[in-house]
């Protein structure tokens, strides 16, 4: 239970994290910079997010570990 509740807030950080960086890279930053580093960083956080509620890893090497060595 616990872990599906883990689950689904990860999922939702990283749909947030996501959904500002297509923010930022649609409309840019208040300063008038273009957010190019905002925009990676925000996109790369919320895909280990929800790479994270998709498959319980928190890591992508444990991912890919266990699914090759079998």
């Amino acid at each position: 239970m616990r872990t599906k509740v883990f689950r689904i807030i990860a999922f939702l950080l990283g749909s947030l994290f996501i959904l500002h960086g297509v923010f930022i890279a649609i409309v840019g930053e208040p300063t008038g910079n273009s957010g190019v580093g905002t925009v990676i960083t925000s996109v790369g956080l919320g895909s280990i997010f929800i790479f994270y509620a998709v498959t319980g890893y928190s890591s992508i090497y444990k991912y890919f570990k266990d699914r090759t060595v079998k």
